[in-house]
């Protein structure tokens, strides 16, 4: 009977543990395997550090389980997708957790303990890390998108503090109760850490929200222009068809052919179909109006087919053009001549070609800039070149950012299919 509740109590730590590991895993990273793949390792990994605990003194127990942490390492860093400084935050602050656990357990295993006694202790140091990884979790549970990640130089300030924390824990004071309250300081810490991560978040996820929604709003008014335009149009149609007769019924063939072709010149039926794709003109729309208004000199061409499908990656198109765009704007009004914006798009052989370039000023120009200020509204800080930059490397695309002979260049490449 004993040697059942032994096994029983040694089979729920395990799987505790795993579990926990696999929610941490899994809330913060985006699988490249299955978790049918991905949980028996976890299992197999926690089970035979368990046997080695077992079979170990406590003094040795950390050390002698220490291989995991390197096998944590690889498979973070080869099954899960994400920033390089991402997985490594994430590393180290799971790494800190268990590290936790180990010391704590250290800690209570220094008197003499029944082996039921330890295995309690253990299977509940168990159940107090996965609440704390639960509690983690709602407190992230706002973060629903991966493209509202944190900067990498945010992710390597935050790795900081785990990453410190684990040296602090190396170093045991002699007192019990010294070291008790050490650990408790600097789970406080770490906790308050994660609840930075949300904070920092939940501000990406916000300015990209907000981003999206002004094009929104810019591409709703363009609509709204287009449509009383088009019954202005309409409703001179009568007037414009007279016209036409009147030329026919002189046989002024010359003459009706010069007022069509005037007529359709100042058509605006068709101005907002800039390149076929309504998905990219959607956005491409609202900005080419923007540029008009300003009186900004500019070209455009295009080269993409009418039945492309981007739907899955439109926001992240949406980042990169908008932003693009919106520098271009913004910096050509600040020059007092010269201005000219030119936008060229492609598409060959799966692959989506931008190229944005503009008249700047150098001392206007920070290829390294985290967020371009923008003129829209005071105060508003806008995400800028790392929001594009982040969006490219989210498609596995190539982006190229260049300042000469006064012109701002930006060359997008994307891999896309045709669907």
């Amino acid at each position: 009977m004993i040697g059942v509740i032994y096994l029983t109590i040694g089979i729920s730590f395990i799987l505790i543990q795993s579990f926990t590991i696999i929610i941490y895993m899994t809330r913060f990273l985006q699988r490249r395997v299955s978790l049918n793949f991905l949980f028996p390792i976890i299992l197999g990994i926690d089970l035979v550090a368990h046997l080695s605990v077992s079979s170990g003194s406590a003094q040795t127990t950390t050390w002698q389980t220490n291989y995991r942490f390197f096998i944590f390492l690889a498979i973070i860093f080869f099954f899960f997708f994400g920033k390089l400084l991402k997985k490594f935050f994430h590393y180290i602050f799971l790494s800190y957790l268990i590290f936790t656990q180990n010391e704590i357990l250290l800690l209570l295993t220094k008197t003499e303990h029944t082996l039921l006694h330890q295995l309690l202790i253990e299977l509940g140091l168990s159940i107090i890390i996965l609440l704390i990884v639960l509690s983690i979790n709602l407190l992230v549970y706002f973060k629903t998108a991966n493209w509202s990640g944190l900067e990498n130089k945010e992710y390597f300030l935050l790795s900081i503090i785990p990453a410190f924390s684990i040296l602090l824990m190396i170093d045991q004071p002699t007192h019990q109760l010294q070291q008790i309250l050490k650990l408790i300081i600097i789970l406080v810490i770490n906790l308050t850490t994660v609840r930075l991560y949300d904070q920092l978040s939940r501000k990406n996820f916000l300015l990209q929200a907000k981003m999206v929604n002004e094009l929104l709003d810019d591409y709703y008014r363009l609509i709204l222009k287009t449509q009383k335009q088009t019954t202005k149009l309409r409703h001179n149609l009568k007037n414009i068809l007279l016209e036409l007769i009147y030329y026919l019924n002189k046989n002024d063939v010359s003459a009706a052919k010069n007022y069509l072709t005037s007529i359709l010149n100042a058509s605006t039926l068709n101005q907002n179909q800039l390149t076929g794709c309504g998905q990219i003109d959607a956005i491409l729309a609202p900005k080419i109006e923007l540029l008009k208004e300003k009186h900004i000199a500019h070209t455009f061409k295009a080269q993409i087919p009418s039945d492309l499908d981007v739907s899955k990656i439109i926001l992240d198109i949406a980042i990169i053009l908008g932003n693009l765009i919106d520098n271009a704007i913004e910096e050509s009004l600040r020059l007092p001549h010269h201005q000219h914006v030119k936008i060229s798009l492609s598409y060959q052989k799966e692959t989506l070609f931008f190229y944005i370039s503009n008249r700047s000023h150098p001392k206007n120009i920070n290829l390294e800039a985290e967020a371009t200020p923008s003129e829209k509204n005071n105060g508003r800080q806008g995400l800028g070149l790392s929001s594009v930059k982040e969006s490219v490397k989210k498609l596995n695309g190539y982006l190229s950012l260049s300042h000469n002979d006064s012109n701002f260049k930006a060359l997008i490449i994307l891999p896309i299919r045709l669907v």
